[in-house]
């Protein structure tokens, strides 16, 4: 029986590797079909940008073991996740580090223009959104949401098919420090060990509303762009607000049930500022705690 049950998740997985390299290939092809149609961006570099990307997250995939028929299917949904935002997180690094710390968060001095390596950038994240799609359907449907999944995949392409068709990628790349909670959240569904929900929440926090909202204040404060950014970035924010929003509430409940005599002061101290902005009961919630324990131990 176990033989069999091996062999079935042996014939399962070979079936998935198939696909993956199939949705690939039609990925790529979908990609630079629209060469004929709509865009002139995409040149021969960018072709050669989509199928390394497609390489780079096949080796990546089969690397950490997504071919793997002992892998359940739920870690197997998150390894592209961790493939893609640990690629965008250092791919961003050069353009902020610049936007920031050279040119004082001036976005007027470099957002509004593109080059190779944020070309590339761009391409790696476009691959990502049809391929976890795509190999999603067949191998994990089950963790395809329409928020997460297909609504989210949507907007993205769409914000990043619109920079490069403006020639700004510069001013997509150098938001993609953003995906920096992505990774932590994808390392700890890897691995529960490494799970970490306030390293997550505190860089959401930072780079995905802290970060977003600056460097869209800024967008609107540009005298005369050469393209106008910051609405297309309102979309992400509003997006990120709602997730943040649902993250403290989870939190709230997992350290409400899990120490009803008390708590930590940085524990009740995070969640208390964090989510002020959204509900403002979280000062009353605070106060009851304190009364209920005596104190914060």
């Amino acid at each position: 029986m176990e033989a069999g049950v091996l062999q079935a998740r042996k014939t399962t997985d070979v079936v998935s590797a198939l696909t993956f390299v199939m949705a690939g290939a039609a990925a790529g092809r979908l990609l630079a079909s629209l060469r004929e149609t709509c865009l002139p961006l995409m040149t021969t570099e960018f072709k050669e940008d989509v199928c390394l990307s497609i390489l780079i997250y096949l080796v990546g995939y089969a690397a950490l073991g997504g071919f793997s028929p002992l892998m359940p299917t739920k870690r197997k949904a998150w390894i592209m996740s961790v493939l893609c935002s640990l690629g965008m997180s250092l791919g961003s690094l050069p353009y902020v580090y610049r936007l920031v710390y050279i040119h004082g968060f001036d976005t007027g001095k470099m957002v509004y223009a593109d080059d190779r390596l944020s070309v590339f950038v761009m391409s790696f994240f476009m691959t990502f959104l049809v391929l976890d799609i795509v190999v999603g359907l067949r191998i994990y449907p089950s963790e395809i949401s329409f928020l997460t999944g297909w609504f989210h995949h949507s907007l993205y392409m769409c914000a990043c098919l619109w920079a490069m068709i403006h020639q700004i990628s510069i001013s997509a790349v150098a938001t993609m420090i953003m995906e920096v909670p992505t990774l932590v959240m994808a390392l700890g569904r890897l691995d529960k060990s490494m799970r970490n929900d306030f390293l997550f929440g505190s860089t959401f926090f930072a780079t995905r509303i802290v970060y977003l909202g600056i460097y869209i204040y800024k967008l609107m404060c540009d005298v005369s762009p050469r393209v106008v950014v910051w609405p297309v970035c309102l979309p992400a924010m509003a997006l990120h607000l709602f997730w943040f929003q649902g993250f403290i509430q989870q939190q709230m409940r997992l350290r409400t049930r899990s120490s009803e005599a008390g708590g930590s002061l940085w524990t009740l101290t995070y969640i208390f500022f964090v989510n002020i902005p959204f509900k403002w009961e979280s000062l009353m919630w605070f106060w009851l705690h304190l009364e209920k324990t005596g104190g914060i131990s």
